[in-house]
């Protein structure tokens, strides 16, 4: 009975240790959510919110589209990761601006173009 009780108190340490965080509220995404729009010639698309990269500073992740919600920026990469070149840059109010010189960037939110 002591050693059930000794392994149920150390599965519950181990889950209470890889359990992950709860995400802060601003940062609880709609992938349904659209975040801006581009312009490709005569065409107008819109981006739109990807959750898998709203904590991109931390851990790379499989995504081409990313948003801030703190500095309501948009980013379209080159890659499939959320770290590779930047070839658009928009705020969320419809404003956009492509890049034709890819830069690379290691973050993610400006307030001013470049």
């Amino acid at each position: 009975m002591l050693l059930l009780t000794f392994l149920a108190y150390i599965s519950a340490l181990l889950v209470g240790v890889l359990a992950a965080p709860p995400m802060r509220p601003e940062l609880q995404l709609r992938a349904e959510d659209a975040c801006g729009t581009y312009r490709s010639d005569d065409q107008v698309g819109t981006l739109w919110l990807n959750p898998a990269c709203q904590n991109m500073e931390f851990f790379p992740v499989d995504a081409t589209r990313v948003t801030n919600p703190k500095c309501q920026m948009c980013m379209l990469f080159t890659g499939k990761t959320c770290s590779g070149d930047v070839i658009y840059i928009g705020k969320a109010d419809g404003q956009y601006q492509w890049w034709d010189e890819k830069k690379p960037r290691s973050y993610y939110c400006k307030d001013t173009f470049p």
